[in-house]
């Protein structure tokens, strides 16, 4: 049990079920800044535990994920469809709060596998290009 849990019972003991649950909203939204710090903490102090859980909870039900995935497209489709000021809207709240750490990643060099140096961002583009592709088949050539 985490310790905010446990505080959180200690002040909803003896208390109707109705009670408790508002107790319990109103110590959350009294202490959401301490909540979301503790649950920083833990995330980042668990990242790779919390990485192979989900991955292992994806592989477990495989099946099942992709038969809702199937079974709801629809319901995706229609949401994205009433929904699509919303959506950019938060798309470019989104890039106005990150822009500078979105344009660092994206001009971010790195050595394509043809041997180029190319920025992160320009990655889809240049493995489209006739000179990448070339001496991709280049290299796998020579490895044959």
């Amino acid at each position: 049990m985490l310790f905010i849990d446990i505080i959180v019972n200690k002040i909803i003991a003896g208390r109707t079920k109705q009670e408790r649950m508002l107790a319990a909203k109103k110590y959350r939204i009294e202490n959401a800044d301490k909540i979301r710090e503790r649950d920083k903490k833990y995330n980042l102090e668990n990242a790779d535990m919390i990485r192979e859980r989900a991955r292992d909870y994806y592989l477990q039900n495989r099946d099942k994920i992709k038969e809702y995935r199937l079974d709801n497209v629809d319901k995706f489709i229609k949401y994205r469809l009433d929904n699509v000021d919303t959506i950019r809207e938060n798309i470019k709240e989104y890039y106005v709060k990150n822009r500078d750490t979105i344009r660092a990643r994206n001009n971010e060099k790195i050595t394509c596998e043809c041997g180029a140096k190319i920025a992160i961002g320009n990655k889809a583009r240049h493995e489209k290009n006739e000179k990448h592709q070339k001496r991709v088949e280049l290299i796998i050539n020579e490895v044959k």
